[in-house]
Parts: C-alpha cells; structure tokens; sequence
C-alpha cells in the first residue's frame, strides 16, 4: 500500500530511501543511528543539523516555506526537499515522527511524497 501526501517543493530532485526522524537533541548527542543515503526528517531544521543534513539523500520536514532553513539549505546541497507536511501527515494520521523507518519517495519538484508500505 502507498500513500501519497503533499506539501511544499523546497528543492528539486527525487530520491528514495529509509527515513530517520530526528531532534537536534538526538543530533547534538551523536546518537541517532543516522546512516549516509538515509532520508532526514525533522519538525523543522536549524544549524545544528547541517552535518546530518550533508549525508542524507533528501530532507521532509513538518513546517516550513521556501524560505526556510532547510530548503535554503537543501537546494545549496543540491539535495531533494519537501517541506510543510504537518497539514497531509494528519490527514493521513500520522505526524512527522510516525515517519521514522518506513519506505519514501521525494519529489522536490512536485512536493509529493509517497510512503511505501
């Protein structure tokens, strides 16, 4: 089963991979099990999570616009971002955090993300 949810294109590209959802107390503890091609998601990112934000393959976040930390951040990586998904996730009763360990697909284009499985 898929599911797909819209939110906001905050930088191109697509990739797919596992999502590990973070704080940046998990960050700033180094201890989050974050693995290089794994796809970030956060309520919002901020200074801090650049380093994780660097080896991931794509970023989604539950707040945000086209102006904010990480999709300034993804398009300067060159990395696929979706932002603004607290609106779809609920609707699909889910929050950002339910995200963690499944199957997804980006499209930073579109704004769509698919949830595998």
């Amino acid at each position: 089963m898929e599911t797909v949810i819209q939110g906001s294109k905050a930088s191109k590209g697509t990739a797919r991979g596992t999502v590990r959802f973070l704080t940046n107390s998990m960050i700033l503890s180094g201890k989050h099990g974050f693995e290089e091609g794994n796809i970030l998601a956060m309520t919002m990112t901020d200074p801090e999570a650049v380093p994780v934000m660097r080896i991931s393959s794509a970023i989604v976040t539950a707040v945000g616009g086209r102006t904010c930390h990480a999709a300034i951040v993804a398009r300067e990586m060159q990395k696929p971002a979706v932002v603004a998904l607290d609106s779809a996730l609920r609707a699909a009763g889910m929050t950002i955090e339910q995200l963690d360990g499944k199957e997804i697909e980006v499209d930073g284009a579109t704004g769509e993300v698919t949830i595998h499985g």
